[in-house]
């Protein structure tokens, strides 16, 4: 079934969009976690380059987005527009502080040498709802990148263009081709996503040909999950799908290790690693 962009406002068909095939969708799975070697050993400053590129665009063009954000969710202009700036300040401060966050951290302990290092993990899927179209994609999405790690985002169906749009701003910012992608899919298909690729003998996610890094990909996976009602209580056995990705499977919230430490709903898979910690905060 197409996606379809509607206008709130009067019910009108803004434009459909075909969900990705299986093939597609794994060929940019691939994309995501071949990408991540290379953005991985980027030098921080360099990323932050392409974050303050990002971060000017947002400014530059935002009465263009923000219309964007409006026609397709009905957001107040004023509103839309206040939400395109937060998340160009959202840009900026991780550009400026990322390598301050992320510096080693030295422990005392009885030992010659301990420390707290960070480093990115991989793939992040972030799924994402509606009601900040542009703001929830920006809080995961500038800190995930500052820290090494490329992203697949499987936005709300009812925000197709605001979607593409945000993969496109990242392109034009200078990230290279598949650090950010666009997942036009269907929410069904979703478990697809996390576990097709990793059952392949040839997985698309991270090359795997042997059951230790099966179980390794396992260990490292990361989702970040947006609730609509950052009050709601999920509980995993609620969620048969997330509650399959691993047997230590929780919902966590405020574990902020890493990059962003204000509070946040997020579903960490195998017991709170660091390095890949999106932003919190609320709309």
């Amino acid at each position: 079934m197409p996606i379809a962009s509607i206008n709130p406002a009067n019910n009108r068909l803004l434009r459909t969009f075909d969900p990705l095939t299986e093939e597609e969708t794994r060929r940019k799975i691939s994309l995501a976690a071949e990408a991540f070697r290379t953005h991985a050993t980027i030098p921080l400053e360099h990323r932050a380059l392409w974050m303050r590129k990002l971060a000017a665009i947002l400014e530059s063009e935002t009465a263009e987005l923000a219309a964007t954000i409006t026609l397709e969710m009905g957001k107040p202009i004023h509103a839309a527009q206040q939400e395109v700036l937060k998340c160009a300040t959202a840009c900026r401060y991780y550009a400026d502080n990322a390598a301050r966050i992320l510096a080693p951290e030295s422990i005392p302990t009885g030992d010659r040498v301990s420390y707290v290092r960070y480093d990115p993990l991989g793939v992040v899927l972030a799924v994402m709802p509606w009601n900040f179209p542009f703001w929830q994609v920006f809080r995961f999405l500038a800190p995930a990148l500052m820290s090494g790690n490329t992203a697949l985002l499987k936005h709300a169906s009812n925000v197709p263009q605001c979607a593409l749009t945000i993969e496109s701003l990242v392109r034009r910012a200078g990230f290279p081709r598949g650090v950010f992608q666009t997942l036009m899919i269907e929410a069904r298909h979703v478990e697809h996503v996390l576990f097709g690729p990793l059952r392949r003998r040839h997985g698309g996610r991270l090359g795997l040909h042997h059951p230790a890094q099966l179980e390794e990909a396992r260990e490292r996976l990361i989702v970040r999950l947006e609730l609509e009602d950052p009050a709601e209580n999920v509980r995993i056995e609620q969620m048969p799908l997330l509650a399959r990705c691993h047997p230590r499977a929780h919902l966590a919230r405020g574990l902020h290790q890493s990059l962003g430490r204000e509070d946040s709903d997020r579903l960490a898979v195998g017991g709170g690693h660091s390095g890949q910690v999106p932003a919190g905060g609320g709309g």
